[in-house]
């Protein structure tokens, strides 16, 4: 038996061809997470929605139904095989994915901000949420950043999920904006950090956006509020549609970039 990996984001794709074994990390009702060496973690996803460590399955989910977390995997010949009795995911021929390039044209910086404003506003009327207000100045925004890390519970804390906002609006868009930042160097260092204090699954996830990286909907609601090509609802929707308590969290990580952008206060407050 047999299960058809269609798409492969590009950091699953290079862990994938770089491993020999894996297991069973976690499950959840959208799939399953397999942790690879080197600290690698990539998903197996039972949804279409595309991301750096996403591999969209084809086929019949139930098959994994019986998979728990510890089970092992052997990677070799383009499989992902986990025993003899259950089916083996081939992704040798998978198409790869990466996130897109961002809009060319921008919304003048009050639409911009007026239009963030809007989202935060629909999202927090919909979900409550528990992130405290967040007041980061350019010149302590590393050691602001690193105190978020492993803040909270679950699988990506919220506090990690912030961080993957802020860095992943910062790769995207710093150098039209913040040209004096040294982007490289405060992603190299917080990456380097979550691998030592957060879940496996947040250092992944923190180390994609450092590399402007993430889930398809965090990018299309990014762009969406840059460029004014979607509507405020459908860039709420599609943060509320990656997590609803992960989507709050990473629109506020979204905040404090534009806070740096634009030199505002208060964009992350209740």
């Amino acid at each position: 038996m047999t299960l058809r990996i269609t798409t492969l984001g590009s950091k699953a794709w290079q862990l994938l061809k770089a491993a020999e074994t894996g297991a069973v990390w976690g499950t959840t009702s959208q799939g399953i997470f397999i942790h690879l060496p080197q600290r690698g973690m990539i998903f197996l996803s039972f949804e279409t929605y595309r991301g750096p460590l996403t591999a969209n399955l084809e086929g019949d989910k139930l098959l994994l139904k019986a998979l728990k977390s510890s089970d092992q995997a052997k990677v070799a010949d383009g499989r992902l095989v986990f025993s003899p009795s259950d089916p083996s995911l081939v992704w040798e021929d998978a198409e790869t994915w990466d996130a897109p390039l961002g809009p060319v044209d921008v919304l003048p910086y009050e639409s911009l901000l007026d239009r963030y404003t809007e989202v935060r506003k629909r999202i927090h009327a919909l979900r409550e949420t528990s992130i405290p207000p967040i007041d980061l100045r350019l010149d302590q925004l590393e050691e602001g950043l690193q105190a978020l890390l492993g803040q909270g519970s679950g699988l990506t804390p919220a506090g990690d999920d912030i961080i993957l906002g802020c860095l992943l609006t910062l790769k995207r868009w710093g150098g039209r904006f913040l040209s004096g930042l040294d982007i490289q160097g405060l992603s190299q260092e917080l990456v380097r950090v979550a691998f030592s204090r957060t879940t496996l699954l947040s250092a992944n996830l923190i180390a994609c956006a450092a590399e402007g990286q993430a889930d398809e909907r965090l990018i299309a609601a990014l762009d969406g509020i840059f460029s004014g090509l979607l509507e405020v609802k459908d860039c709420a929707a599609l943060l509320l549609a990656w997590g609803d308590s992960s989507g709050c969290a990473a629109l506020d990580g979204m905040g404090v970039a534009f806070e740096q952008f634009f030199g505002v206060r208060s964009l992350t407050g209740k």
